[in-house]
């Protein structure tokens, strides 16, 4: 892939795209074949202090980080620890009402599990461990969707439907931090497992984006978040997801596209080579396709109509606005 006039193309393309959507910042990383080839950025980070947007600052990646969830739960399927269509409840209480069978691994990865749509139960302050969170949503049994009282907590029965759940990532967390052989929590298995074989250097997957948590390094290098008015930008309160293994991550795009490369040339060193092509193949079918983006956002896909890029050619970004996401054409079958 000869990217050699890309560069140029972006400096004369992304700022008159950023004054025409009102974006104050974007950072893009370009993969090709193994390497990340390019990274730009634009603007700046803070309107407040004008600090300027460069290529390491970091940003929330929303629900792009969900295969990152997914490939640490796969290493313990590489490890034989669980099977992806073992049920989960030997290990968590989590039990579909409606019947029909167990929830398995697959069935949480693919949003099969039953479990209705969430919004990730934010709040204002940093979650408890995730097992003491779990259990209290699942205690209560109410989506935090609407203000709990629209969206039924259990949608159907296991496999039914595809329900996109950010619960559902979250016992996947819960599983990898109960079940994992160093016996450690899920932000440092990941961090072990995933981050550092990969040199993402830039990148932590937190309880929550709070001083806490994250090293004060990465909090000073973060990109303010805002919501717009017309001519009016109101910086974003800070909110921390109890489901935080479905949305809590920080990361560059060069980090997040090494990280993309790596599941789409093969998986080392984080996942087999069979793994990693499973993650790009889709599991089961039936997912809303939301226009031409790719429907899954965890570990496996869950639809036979995405498309699944296995040659170069991927861009992250982390625009002033606060999160990470694909800018380019084209899209990778496991996340968008």
């Amino acid at each position: 892939m000869d990217i050699s006039t890309l560069g140029e193309a972006l400096d004369t393309y992304v700022p008159e795209i950023m004054e025409h959507c009102g974006t104050p910042g974007l950072s893009i990383a370009v993969g090709a074949g193994t390497e990340v080839a390019l990274a730009r950025a634009y603007g700046v980070a803070d309107l407040a202090t004008g600090r300027p947007m460069t290529v390491d600052t970091v940003g929330p990646t929303g629900s792009d980080c969900k295969p990152y969830t997914g490939v640490a739960a796969l290493q313990l399927v590489e490890r034989g620890v669980i099977g992806p269509d073992e049920p989960i409840e030997a290990y968590v209480p989590v039990v579909n009402p409606h019947g029909q069978r167990p929830i398995t691994l697959r069935d949480l990865l693919t949003h099969r599990s039953g479990l209705g749509i969430g919004m990730g139960n934010f709040g204002r302050v940093p979650p408890p461990p995730l097992g003491e969170h779990l259990r209290r949503v699942l205690e209560a049994g109410r989506s935090d969707a609407y203000g709990g009282t629209m969206v039924p907590f259990w949608a159907g029965p296991v496999g039914a439907a595809y329900q996109y759940s950010n619960v559902g990532i979250a016992v996947v967390g819960h599983l990898v931090e109960l079940l994992n052989p160093d016996g450690v929590t899920f932000s440092e298995w990941v961090a072990r497992h995933v981050f550092a074989p990969l040199g993402m250097g830039s990148t932590v997957f937190p309880r929550a984006q709070h001083p806490d948590f994250v090293p004060a390094e990465l909090l000073d290098r973060r990109s303010t978040g805002y919501a717009t008015l017309p001519g009016v930008w109101l910086p974003l309160p800070t909110l921390y997801p109890g489901d935080y293994p479905a949305g809590s991550a920080l990361t560059t795009p060069s980090d997040h596209a090494r990280f993309v490369l790596a599941i789409l040339n093969g998986g080392a060193p984080v996942l087999s080579s069979e793994l990693a092509t499973q993650m790009v193949t889709p599991q089961a079918s039936g997912a809303p396709s939301w226009g031409r983006r790719p429907s899954c956002r965890s570990g496996w896909c869950s639809t036979s109509s995405v498309v699944s890029i296995r040659t170069s050619g991927m861009a992250a970004s982390t625009p002033g606005a606060g999160r990470t996401s694909p800018v380019a054409g084209r899209r990778t079958g496991w996340c968008w």
